[in-house]
């Protein structure tokens, strides 16, 4: 969902919701008329690019631009989802979004979320559509990005200190990581943890654990297959092949 579709407005704290942004339906054309951005990115630099403040690398330029971090930027994308959903679930994966923001898909609010350095995801399927028909599959996604954070104290720890791309005048954020919808069966991986262990007489010991979340309403049986092999040295590949039940999540 990367790329140079998106759109952004800007809107005073608080104003936004109250001028139904986030309840847009998906086929509008209200935001069309939207300013360009482009995630990943920042907001800076997507006024940059539309001529909207001057280059904040010059002179005094992020001075005068100190005014874009006092406003709530909205950000949409839409697009169209065509395949058959049925036997899949449909995630949003987050990687990154500095600092605050708030997220809808077809006016459902997905949640909140607060610290740049933490990624999240929302499982959609109760809001996403889906049709081999034009109309029927588009899908428009809301995100609210708050005003950063005023006092780096405040937040340590949960967003950089802002020294560094535009000096010390501006405060930095935007969604400036990728966003990804992540498509999976009913039975999925949630996460793959692998614990190496240098063991005596030149011997190391991988201890891996998968967390599997089964959606369905019956324990199934899943195969694993796991493979380890050197990344920078030539070495033997080694697998493993074993059978779980997976209970109801």
């Amino acid at each position: 969902m990367s790329g140079f579709k998106w759109k952004m407005k800007m809107m005073l704290p608080g104003e936004g919701i109250k001028a139904g942004l986030h309840e847009l339906p998906p086929e509008d054309i209200e935001t069309l008329v939207w300013n360009a951005a482009q995630v990943p990115g920042d907001v800076y630099t997507d006024l940059w690019k539309i001529g909207a403040i001057d280059d904040p690398y010059f002179g005094r330029n992020s001075v005068k631009a100190q005014w874009v971090m006092h406003y709530e930027w909205w950000y949409s994308l839409q697009f169209n989802v065509t395949q058959n959903l049925t036997d899949q679930l449909v995630r949003l994966d987050f990687e990154g979004v500095d600092y605050a923001c708030d997220i809808w898909l077809n006016g459902h609010f997905l949640g909140s979320h607060e610290g740049a350095f933490s990624g999240f995801s929302f499982d959609i399927n109760h809001a996403i559509r889906s049709s081999k028909k034009n109309l029927a599959s588009s899908n428009i996604l809301m995100i609210r990005l708050a005003p950063p954070p005023q006092v780096n104290a405040k937040v340590a720890g949960r967003k950089t200190p802002w020294f560094g791309d535009y000096w010390r005048d501006l405060i930095p954020f935007g969604i400036y990581r990728p966003i990804k919808m992540v498509y999976t069966g009913k039975t999925r991986i949630k996460d793959v943890y692998l614990r190496p262990k240098i063991e005596a007489n030149n011997n190391a010991k991988v201890t891996l654990e998968v967390e599997i979340e089964n959606t369905e309403a019956e324990a199934k049986d899943i195969t694993f297959t796991s493979t380890i092999q050197g990344k920078n040295f030539k070495s033997d590949i080694i697998t493993t092949v074993f059978t779980e039940k997976i209970a109801p999540w």
